[in-house]
C-alpha cells in the first residue's frame, strides 16, 4: 500500500463576496488588519506609561525630599555666612585704615626728615591726594629751607604757599600755610 501526500487545500465555508475581491475591499481588509496591530501597540505604550508613572512619582518624591533636606542645611548656615561676610567687611575696613595709617606714618616720617628746627607746625591735614600744613617759622631762612626740602622730596608735588604773614618787629616769626599734592 502506497501513501501519497496530498496537497493541503483550504476549506472556506464562507465564500468571498465580490466586494472582498475588489481592490477597495482588499485595501479595507489590509487597513483593518494593520489597524488592529496599531491599536494593540498603542495600548501597550499606554500600559507602559501608566506603570512607569509609579516609578517617576517615587523618584519625584525622593528628589523633593532631598531638596527640602538641603534647603534646611543651607538655612542653618545662613547665620554663619552672615558672620563671615560681616568679618570680611570688618577686615577690609581694618586693612583700609591700616593702609591709611601706614601712608600717614610715612608722610610724617618724611616731614620730620626735612623740617628745620625753627619751623613749627600748628595744623596738619592729610587726605588721599593732598596735604595741608599750617605753622610758624622763626626765621626767613627756616621757612625757605623747609620749602626747598619739600620741593626736593619725591613724596610731594605741586607745592603751593597759600598764606604767609609776618608777626611784625616785636615777633620776627612768619605764619604760613602750604598745600602740596601727594605722590
Amino acid at each position: 500500500m502506497v501513501i501519497t501526500a496530498r496537497s493541503k487545500q483550504e476549506i472556506n465555508l464562507l465564500p468571498k463576496s465580490e466586494f472582498e475581491k475588489s481592490s477597495i475591499g482588499r485595501l479595507l481588509d489590509w487597513a483593518l488588519t494593520v489597524g488592529r496591530y496599531i491599536v494593540i501597540f498603542t495600548e501597550f505604550v499606554v500600559i507602559v506609561c501608566f506603570l512607569s508613572r509609579f516609578k517617576l512619582d517615587k523618584d519625584l518624591e525622593r528628589i523633593n525630599k532631598q531638596i527640602k533636606e538641603q534647603q534646611s542645611i543651607i538655612i542653618s548656615f545662613e547665620e554663619l555666612e552672615n558672620n563671615v561676610r560681616y568679618t570680611q567687611d570688618r577686615l577690609k575696613a581694618i586693612k583700609t585704615a591700616s593702609d591709611k595709617n601706614k601712608k600717614l606714618a610715612f608722610l610724617i616720617q618724611e616731614l620730620t626728615k626735612i623740617i628745620p628746627l625753627d619751623v613749627i607746625f600748628t595744623d596738619l591735614a592729610v587726605d588721599q591726594t593732598k596735604i595741608q600744613i599750617s605753622g610758624r617759622a622763626l626765621s626767613n631762612n627756616g621757612l625757605n629751607t623747609f620749602l626747598v626740602q619739600l620741593k626736593n622730596n619725591k613724596s610731594f608735588s605741586k607745592i603751593n604757599l597759600t598764606q604767609i604773614s609776618s608777626q611784625g618787629k616785636t615777633n620776627p616769626s612768619f605764619v604760613f600755610s602750604i598745600e602740596a599734592n601727594l605722590e
